[in-house]
């Protein structure tokens, strides 16, 4: 295997590492609530850089889909991009 997918391999793995664990503090804490309640901060963090993008106020966004899914999606194609310019350079 190349190491650029490797290395694909392992930014995924650590993206859907941390998506795990914030659904996980997710519903243990029953939501989220703006940094108030006890694991906000913890899946802010896991959710970085991509958490740091402020809520649309036009339409009304699931938390879960914010603070969640969309940093694993972007994440995830991060990675992808990464490994696609890493194998373009290593040819």
């Amino acid at each position: 295997m190349r190491s650029h997918r490797r290395f694909f391999w392992l930014l995924s793995g650590l993206a859907l590492l941390a998506a795990t664990v914030s659904t996980a503090l997710f519903l243990v804490q029953g939501g989220f609530a703006g940094g108030d309640w006890p694991h906000d901060r913890i899946i802010i963090l896991l959710g970085l850089p991509w958490c740091l993008i402020p809520l649309p106020d036009l339409v009304p966004v699931p938390a879960f889909l914010w603070f969640i899914l969309v940093p694993l999606a972007l994440n995830l194609s991060l990675a992808a991009l990464v490994s696609w310019i890493l194998g373009r350079l290593v040819n």
